[in-house]
This record gives C-alpha cells, structure tokens and sequence, in this order.
C-alpha cells in the first residue's frame, strides 16, 4: 500500500568514543584516527560576501508578505477567544479549541504545562457533569455539513452530543482511550449560530482539546491534498537503527563547563563521526538543530532575521549532512521552538510576537509561524535531498495552525522529505495532532516494546491514533535528560548538574527494541548522551553495536 493511499481523515566506566573532535587527537593517534580534514574552502565566507548572499529581492518581499497576509487572515479566522466569531472554511479544516470555548456549568479547567512562556493550547479537564457543556459562536457563508472529528479522551459508553440549533448529532463513544475519534456530520446554516458539545449521562470523565471541522463537499479535495503532501520515500521500512544525539550549544565537558558560540561545532571532525555513525550499524541519525538553546549551526538568514547571533557563518550542518549521506546514513533534523528560557528569553522574545487573549491564550500566532515558516524553508531548500526528516518538537505551539502551508515549507527541496509533529503533552500520550505528517514521532510508545498498534508490510499502523503513519519511537539509553547538559546551561533551567553518561538501557533491551523494529519495519532511534568532546558511553555503544547486528539479521 502506497503512503499517499492510506490516509486516516479519522473516517559502565566512560571514555572516549571514535576521537571524532578536533583538538581529541592526541588520545586517540594510536588507534590511526590521524588529522581533521580543514574545511571545504567554501564554508567559510566574510561577513560583507555573506551579507550580500542574504540580501532579499522586491519579488521575495513580495512573497514574504503575501505569507503574512494569507497567514493573518486564517488566525483571524479561527480565533475563539474571547466569544469572538470562527469564520468556517469551506475548503479546509476548521479548529474549534476547547480552552477558547464559553463553558456552561462549573468544574471545568484547563491542565497548565507551566514555565515562562505557557504558549500551547490546553486540554480542557474536569469535564464529568451532564450540566456542562463548551460552545463555540460560528459563521458559515453558506449552508453546508460538516464532518466533526473531535481530539479527546473518550468514556467508554458514554454518548457526545453537538448541537447546532435545531439540530443536532449523537456520537456512542467506544474505548476510553485519547484519540482522534470521527463524531459524524451535522448541518450547520448559513450565518452566524454557536456550535455546542456536552453529554447527557451523569457519570462519566472526559478530556477535550479540540473539534476539527470538515466541510463534506471539500473532505475529497482536502484528503487529496493531504495525500499529495506524503512523502513517497520507502526507505524508513527498512531502517530500523537509528542514532539520536540531542547535543549543542548547551552541553558541555565532563565537568560541565561549557563553551563559547559555536565552538563546539567548529571542533566535530564531520567525516569520523560520521564514520562512526557507520561502524555502530546506524541506518539514520536523528540530530537536535535546536534544543534547550536556540543556536543553529549554519548560515540561514531566517534566523538571523529573528534574532542576531544565534547563527554562524560556517555551514557545519551542511558537512554533518555532506559526509552522512557519503555513508548512507539519512538525517533528520529535530527542531525545538525555542521556549525555553535558555540562557535567556532574548530568542523567543524576538520570535513569538503574538497578542495575548484575555483569557491567557495565543491565538493569534501569524507572525511567529510567517517566521518558522520562513526558517523551515530556507534550510530545506539549503539540503535539500541531504535532509531526510524533520521531527518538531512540542506540536502543542503549532496547532492549530493551517498545516498545509507548514508542510510545504517543511518539504521545501525535498518532496520526499518525513515530517512528524510530537503531540505528546508532557510525557502524556497524545493522538496524532495534523494529518499532515508522515511517521509518529514516538516519544512516549506504549509498553516496554516499540509497537502498539499494528502494521503492514511497510511498517505503516494499520490502526490506532496513528494510522496511516510509518511506525517510529525514540528511546533514552542513558540516565538523566535526553541531552547532556553544561552546568550553566540546565541551572538556567532549573536541573541539577548531572555528569553522567550512564547507561540504563540493558543489552536485552537494546536488542528487543531491534528485532521488533526489523519485523515490523518500524523505526527505533536509540538516544545518547554525548559530552561536547564526543565522548559517550562504550557500554551504550556496544549495545548498540550489537543489537544493530541483530537487527539487519534476516527475519
């Protein structure tokens, strides 16, 4: 079965590892690792050649502000908060938000994720009592049916009923479990009116993030369109290790001391590590561009746009991609947005200037996405078959957001490129948030093996929350954060220091997380600590080593 053809519209002792840094020959000149390469005469260019290379013409000015009004008039669109008016699509998804909803009754809340820059929606809890309801003030142009899928943890037995008017829509809910379930069609008419979601039993609990509006006589152009968005590549089903590294400007050496912008880039010697990358037996290495600091390792003018300083004019990436795909080995990126107030909040001031609600909601998110989208795109087009993936962290800042623009610009260069948002709320599992991705992102798999729910013969779920999506899931092999961090960097942050590059992970389980990730064509990107040296865990890599040996074994 064809990607595009299968889409749910929900119808020990640590040393040093491989000598891959300049300035970490010396230990390792026994062993034949030799001298660093100097880099390509080209990636390193003065800062008035630079400047003249980004400078912009009258048509992408042009460009870029047709973005911003086209991006303008969807929030616009969909902004409840408040009581305001949600003007319906009529040949695209809507977003009803339950946070932004009016609510009847008392004892619903919404969940707060915390930290200084709270910016994503909010499930909506407390939801137990036939007096409660969440409604929404609509606007349709003309009259029309709407299919409605509805983002929620579900009571088994209980029946969600949305009214319209006169008119209204009984759904028999069938699991307990947090999904993305299809509620039916109602017709809504022409005009303004308020759409209302509540349940008659009284003994029952449930969540609710959001309503997804299909207009019917567009769902075939809008399943088209998403189809066409899915990347064709095959490749994934017959990838099963991967290497995962959330390692930047926020790590540091074995005493935790960091270092200045980007030094700790301009140290990698690209070729061994990604010859090591080799030696373990990594199909694909997953890579942090961005994470608890927002420091990108290369020259892209989108950033620079948003705030000075946080690039550089060596395209360090670019070798990382260069020399991974001399070896086979694919890439993807993983992005963080940069909320974190890390080593302070001068990034995500420049980037998120959106209004605040007065109900304490960011509804009107067109500039920052007119500014991601503007960075996604210079970089897919920068790699373009270089960049295999993207994973996007914390999708909850996204959405809604009108994903079809989002893909485009995330599969600038690549058409082939896989995308996946994490729809997981603070290590809480989470249905797939856009149809517009291509594997789940897999923070928090279910049970101690990779799959949960079934696949074809591509690796593709066959059902459940992401079905129609390539199977995937990251898993953590060392003690502590997911990424190694200096001193300074995590207390900023509020973590304690940690040294460590303990392996947790047994070799069983290493070995498992392969063989099931071989037979069921799924994905598994195995995590590491790495110091800013290059040093891991020999223990983590031997594991790995030789549960990738199993797991490129015949079935």
């Amino acid at each position: 079965m064809r990607r595009r053809d299968f889409i749910r519209l929900t119808t020990g002792a640590v040393v040093a590892a491989g000598g891959i840094l300049r300035g970490f020959q010396a230990l390792h000149a026994e062993r034949g690792l030799g001298q660093s390469p100097v880099p390509d005469r080209n990636e390193h260019q003065s800062s008035a050649a630079n400047n003249g290379r980004r400078s912009h013409s009258k048509g992408q000015d042009i460009a870029s502000a047709d973005q911003l009004s086209r991006l303008t008039a969807w929030y616009t669109a969909m902004d409840s908060t408040d009581g305001k008016v949600v003007d319906l699509f009529e040949d695209d998804i809507s977003y009803l938000m339950a946070n932004n909803a009016v609510w009847g009754g008392t004892g619903l809340r919404t969940f707060s994720y915390g930290g200084p820059h709270n910016v994503k929606n909010s499930f909506v809890k407390g939801w137990n009592s036939s007096s409660q309801y969440m409604r929404w003030n609509i606007n349709s142009r003309v009259a029309a049916t709407y299919r409605i899928n509805a983002l929620i943890r579900q009571h088994k037995g209980v029946t969600v009923r949305v009214q319209v008017g006169a008119n209204a829509l009984d759904k028999p809910l069938l699991s307990d479990s947090l999904d993305k379930v299809d509620l039916g069609q109602i017709r809504i008419p022409q005009g303004n009116s308020a759409l209302t979601i509540s349940v008659p039993a009284t003994e029952f609990d449930m969540t609710l993030f959001s309503l997804e509006l299909y207009p019917v006589a567009a769902e075939a152009g809008i399943r088209d369109r998403i189809a066409n968005t899915r990347s064709r590549a095959t490749w994934m089903s017959h990838a099963p290790m991967g290497m995962m590294y959330q390692w930047g400007q926020w790590g540091g050496n074995a005493e935790g001391q960091g270092t200045s912008w980007p030094t700790c880039y301009a140290k990698v010697n690209y070729p061994r590590f990604a010859q090591r990358l080799k030696d373990e037996g990594a199909d694909f290495l997953v890579w942090s561009i961005t994470y608890s600091e927002y420091y990108v390792a290369a020259p892209i003018s989108a950033v620079d746009n948003v705030l000075k300083g946080r690039t550089c004019q060596t395209d360090y990436l670019g070798a990382l991609l260069t020399e991974c795909q001399k070896r086979g080995i694919k890439v993807i990126f993983y992005y963080h947005a940069g909320h974190d107030p890390n080593p302070n909040s001068d990034w995500w001031n420049a980037f998120w200037t959106a209004p605040l609600a007065a109900n304490g909601v960011y509804a009107r998110k067109e500039s920052p996405m007119h500014k991601v989208i503007n960075i996604f795109t210079e970089i897919g087009q920068r790699y373009g078959t270089k960049l295999a993936g993207w994973m996007l962290d914390d999708a909850g800042v996204y959405y809604p957001a009108p994903f079809g623009m989002l893909s485009d610009a995330l599969k600038a260069g690549n058409p082939d490129r896989i995308v996946s948002f994490n729809s997981a709320y603070l290590f809480d599992f989470a249905p797939r948030m856009t149809d517009y991705e291509d594997y789940y992102f897999g923070e928090t798999p279910k049970g101690s093996s990779l799959m949960s729910w079934p696949t074809d013969a591509e690796g593709i779920y066959t059902e459940g929350p992401f079905m129609g999506e390539h199977a995937f899931a990251n898993f953590q092999t060392e003690s502590g954060n997911w990424g190694y961090f200096n001193d300074a960097s995590g207390a900023t942050i509020g973590m304690r220091p940690d040294h460590s590059l303990n392996t947790a992970m047994t070799a069983d389980k290493f070995g498992t997380i392969a063989v099931n990730a071989r037979d069921t064509h799924a994905m598994a990107a195995y995590d590491f600590r790495m110091y800013a040296d290059g040093t891991q865990s020999p223990t983590s890599l031997e594991r790995f080593k030789a549960a990738a040996v199993s797991a490129h074994a015949s079935s």
